[in-house]
């Protein structure tokens, strides 16, 4: 069996470049996961020296990434930005495979259900940006922030990191956990990736 987990509380500062890829792959190495996931979004840019760095740093650390996910909008009203949404796939399907991915998972647009969010969270003054300009990556991306703030300014934890009281400790037993076949559904729904031999 191998694991490897999405890191969704991690996005923030992943993004923020508070926490580097290498760092985060080196944080999944110490947890003895097999890989590492990412959305693409996390992929600074997508030139040939910007992935043969990536590269050399997951060789360093011993790890590779797992799977890259993808978030193409097939649902946009343009049907040239459709059409362009199926040639943004294309390359993402050619950048997973050049940094080392063995899967990569296509979250397709939930883009009408994600820009009601947005306008719930713009009304509220968290969300700046109007959810109607923005299609795709970019809304998801905004909406994310809006709900990073909306959690930072009630005090619920955005990291592990700011629970109280979650230790090392903890991280190991949801790992011992995360071994186990009986739990497969549950790290399913938490973004966590398995494959079985």
């Amino acid at each position: 069996m191998k694991l490897s987990c999405l890191p969704v509380s991690l996005f923030p500062d992943i993004s923020s470049g508070k926490m580097t890829i290498k760092e985060y792959a080196r944080l999944c190495k110490d947890m003895d996961l097999d890989g590492f996931d990412l959305g693409i979004i996390l992929l600074k840019n997508h030139t040939p020296t910007y992935i043969k760095q990536f590269r050399k740093d997951c060789d360093e650390v011993g790890i590779t990434p797992a799977m890259i996910t993808t978030y193409p909008d097939f649902t946009h009203p343009d049907p040239v930005q459709r059409e362009r949404e199926f040639e943004y796939l294309r390359h993402d399907i050619a950048l997973a495979s050049n940094v080392g991915a063995r899967f990569l998972r296509i979250a397709t647009s939930i883009g009408d259900r994600l820009r009601e969010v947005g306008k719930i969270f713009h009304r509220a003054g968290y969300l700046h940006e109007n959810p109607e300009h923005f299609h795709g990556r970019k809304l998801g991306e905004i909406v994310a922030r809006a709900m990073m703030r909306l959690s930072e300014e009630i005090g619920f934890p955005t990291t592990l990191k700011a629970v109280p009281g979650y230790t090392k400790t903890h991280k190991l037993k949801c790992l011992e956990a995360a071994k186990n076949p009986k739990n497969e559904s549950k790290l399913k729904n938490m973004g966590c990736s398995r494959k079985i031999r």
